[in-house]
C-alpha cells in the first residue's frame, strides 16, 4: 500500500492538478480521505449491502458520542449489521468535510440498513449523535 506521502504527492502533481477543473465541473462535491490499514485490501463479499460512515468526532462532546454508540449498537445489530472495518483517517488531500474515521457495516439488504434510521429505539439517539459528531456522512450501497 502506498504511503500517505505518495498519495499526497499524486494529488499535488501537475498531472492531477490539470484534472481538477474537469473534476470540479462534473462533481457537485468531492472529498478524498487517506486511511491506513495494510490488512484491508478489499471489502469482503456480503449478501446484501454496505453502509459506509465517514465521520469526525466532536472533541467537546465525547460523552454524547459514547452514549450514541452504546445505544445505537443494539439497534444496528437488530437489523442485521455486521462490522466490516473501522479505519482511522490519516489524510484529507481533497475536500472540505473533516473526518476522523471510516466505518463499514454489512447488512442483509439496503432496506434493512434504512430501517435502522426509522427504528423507534434509534430516533431518541439522534440528538446525542448530532452533538457527538462534528461531521457525518452516511452512504448506502444497493443490493
Amino acid at each position: 500500500m502506498p504511503s500517505t506521502d505518495v498519495i499526497n504527492d499524486m494529488f499535488a502533481s501537475d498531472e492531477y492538478r490539470a484534472l481538477v477543473p474537469a473534476r470540479e465541473r462534473s462533481l457537485e462535491s468531492v472529498d478524498a480521505y487517506i486511511v491506513d490499514d495494510a490488512d484491508l485490501t478489499a471489502l469482503p463479499d456480503v449478501d446484501g449491502a454496505y453502509l459506509v460512515v465517514v465521520a469526525a468526532p466532536n472533541p467537546r462532546a465525547v460523552e454524547d458520542l459514547q452514549a450514541y454508540q452504546a445505544g445505537s449498537g443494539p439497534v444496528f445489530a437488530k437489523h442485521g449489521a455486521r462490522p466490516v472495518a473501522q479505519l482511522p483517517i490519516s489524510g484529507h488531500p481533497v475536500g472540505d468535510t473533516p473526518a476522523g474515521f471510516v466505518a463499514v457495516l454489512g447488512f442483509p439488504s439496503a432496506d434493512a440498513a434504512e430501517k435502522v434510521f426509522q427504528n423507534p429505539d434509534y430516533l431518541p439517539l439522534v440528538d446525542a449523535r448530532d452533538r457527538g459528531l462534528a461531521s457525518l456522512n452516511v452512504y448506502l450501497t444497493t443490493d
